[in-house]
């Protein structure tokens, strides 16, 4: 259930640990800054890694400090041509994200 109000330990400013299920990790390669979307965490990234199934592909994101795994159809995969290295966007709905630990 999502929570609509902080935890007793928890300021707005806090540092804290996330998580985020890779399948709610999407990627996209072409977003334009005029582009109006629902997300919340657009991170620019590149891909460290991509192991492919015949159904499912997981690929392993890098950018500054933070490394996240997006699990994708293999399908969706071989259209965009994704390759290491490649620069692509994550993207995360809000609601998506849980707190692990406050620091």
């Amino acid at each position: 259930m999502v929570s609509l109000e902080l935890q007793s330990n928890l300021k707005i400013g806090s540092m804290v640990v996330l998580n985020v299920k890779a399948t709610s990790v999407s990627i996209t390669q072409s977003l334009s800054h005029d582009s109006l979307l629902s997300f919340e965490n657009v991170i620019p990234m590149n891909i460290e890694s991509i192991d492919s199934g015949e159904i499912l592909t997981s690929i392993q994101l890098k950018t500054e400090g933070i490394s996240l795994e997006s699990i994708i159809t293999t399908k969706a995969a071989n259209k965009m041509h994704l390759h290491v290295n490649s620069k692509v966007t994550a993207l995360i709905n809000a609601s998506d994200i849980s707190i692990v630990e406050v620091l």
